[in-house]
């Protein structure tokens, strides 16, 4: 019964996360791990309290369970209910799992209520099991239904690319010189990168070393950039589609097209269905943090950083955060890094030459400098079970930019004619901001979330493509009509906040934004 009671949520929380791209080997991992614990557990409590009137002390057993999987939920609660220091919570719980744990030995004095906690724990262990059945026979169906054959080239055949309709220029002639030499096309995506006008105006950074750096290697880096959209979900997929996806005038069309940016990013997009007509094929490096995006069915090929049992992963953080186990970690080691499987520009430095025959394109969206915060300005690890902070934020910008530098030169030595998209998907979020309506946001909380890292680096017959001002949707129409040799209509520029982002009670409605 005991050990039904400890395993119910971990088999709930399975089911819960497996159409998101939960590992399955991790989970399993995981519930080992778990059952063996709650089995040294039992035993150490079953030596300890050997006699009759001892053995109530096992159904504490549930009690400890909820403290233990729910913690995080009840840290919030008590968040809500005016306990805002963390260390008052705390106490709190202590004292409240105190009162519950006497309550219920002296409950257990009962017959009745022992056979209700077993009920109860049996009853949650089928439920748990159940409901995991239910979610493994829905997400075999869907892969029956949706896998394609494998490789950028069958691109065409996605059931997302029908969801999106095809840009204007691609519908048109688009014939092309088959004997071209067409440069690889590396996208680099830091999630969360504000502009470097911002970095001064809000942040009160001057980041004149990065950017002159960005220069001396030929790309051209745009001082202020904003954002067409505030989160990456909607900014990402318009990016991949060449055109603007969430507009006032297409509501009609939202939940066609929304929350499918981890299947665009994975080659599901139009961008790649016309670099597969041209010849290319897709690489992908998963940034090895978010497990929805890693390598999928369109990928040609997969470059990924190697991994050790020990590496914390996604899986395991969507699961540890909800325990008290990152409190425990962070005050025992202090500079313990929470996602050791994240790909790093360092990582995507030693990763390169790419063993692929070109022409490709390469997209690495990486974690940084998005939190988990795990460097300094001087790219020493640090502490990553901090609450999102100005100061750490900019810390973490000030090292992955060094990285950044190294990372494209590195590019710029193995692959001399590449062409390099430096594009970041939106700034910097706060945690304020995911609980307040987009619409409440102040005007310099919208400025730091809605701009944007741009640098692009293209061949010397191409430079002039690009504009006076840059939009993201634009970045990969300049590089078609770079590899086209021939110039391609741009989009206005253009920033919109789509409302429901984030905020799933809110009005659903699309507002233009301007700084």
């Amino acid at each position: 019964m005991l050990i039904s009671f400890g395993i119910w949520p971990l088999l709930a929380f399975i089911a819960v996360n497996l159409q998101e791209g939960i590992e399955l080997g991790r989970a399993t991992f995981l519930t080992v791990i778990v059952s063996g614990s709650i089995s040294v557990f039992l035993m150490l409590m079953h030596c300890a309290f050997r006699n009759k009137s001892g053995i109530r002390v096992y159904y504490l057993f549930p009690v400890i369970v909820v403290s233990f999987y729910f913690f995080n939920d009840i840290m919030n609660v008590l968040g809500d209910l005016g306990f805002t220091r963390y260390r008052y919570r705390i106490l709190f719980l202590v004292g409240l799992f105190l009162i519950v744990s006497g309550l219920v030995l002296r409950w257990t004095r009962s017959e009745n209520f022992r056979l209700i906690i077993a009920s109860v724990g049996v009853a949650m262990f089928v439920a748990g099991g159940v409901s995991l059945g239910h979610a493994a026979i829905v997400a075999s169906q869907g892969s029956v239904t949706s896998t394609p054959a494998e490789g950028s080239g069958m691109v065409s055949q996605s059931e997302v690319l029908l969801r999106i309709p095809e840009p204007k220029f691609l519908e048109e002639d688009s014939r092309f010189e088959s004997t071209r030499e067409r440069p690889n096309i590396y996208y680099l995506l830091p999630d969360g990168h504000v502009s470097p006008e911002v970095l001064r105006s809000e942040f009160g950074f001057d980041p004149s070393e990065f950017v002159g750096s960005l220069r001396n290697l030929g790309f051209r880096v745009y001082d202020r950039g904003w954002s067409n959209y505030p989160a990456t979900r909607t900014s990402v997929s318009s990016t991949m589609s060449m055109q603007y996806l969430y507009r006032p005038d297409n509501l009609d069309e939202k939940e066609e097209i929304r929350f499918i940016d981890e299947r665009i990013i994975l080659g599901e997009n139009r961008v790649m269905e016309a670099l597969a007509e041209r010849g290319y094929k897709y690489v992908h490096i998963p940034n090895g943090f978010i497990a929805r995006w890693n390598c999928g069915p369109y990928v040609d090929h997969c470059i990924k950083k190697p991994e050790s049992l020990l590496d914390v992963s996604e899986t395991d953080v969507t699961f540890l955060v909800r325990t008290p186990i990152p409190i425990l970690v962070q005050t025992l080691f202090r500079t313990f890094v929470w996602a050791g499987r994240i790909t790093e520009f360092t990582d995507f430095a030693e990763m390169l030459p790419v063993d692929v025959e070109p022409p490709y394109l390469l997209v690495f969206h990486t974690m940084a400098p998005h939190s988990p915060y795990r460097f300094t300005a001087e790219c020493e690890s640090i502490q990553v079970f901090q609450d999102i902070s100005e100061a750490l934020y900019l810390g973490q910008v000030q090292c992955i930019d060094k990285q950044i530098v190294l990372a494209v030169k590195r590019i710029i030595e193995t692959d001399p004619e590449a062409i390099i998209v430096l594009q970041s998907d939106h700034g910097f979020w706060t945690h304020e901001q995911s609980d307040t309506p987009m619409l409440d946001w102040t005007e310099r909380r919208k400025r730091i979330t809605m701009s944007f890292l741009g640098a692009y680096r293209l061949p010397k017959k191409c430079q002039d493509l690009l504009p006076e001002r840059m939009t993201q949707v634009n970045a990969f129409r300049i590089v078609l009509g770079c590899i086209d040799g021939k110039e391609v209509p741009l989009l206005e520029n253009h920033s919109y906040l789509p409302i429901w982002v984030y905020h799933p009670g809110a009005e659903n409605k699309v507002y233009e934004w301007s700084p």
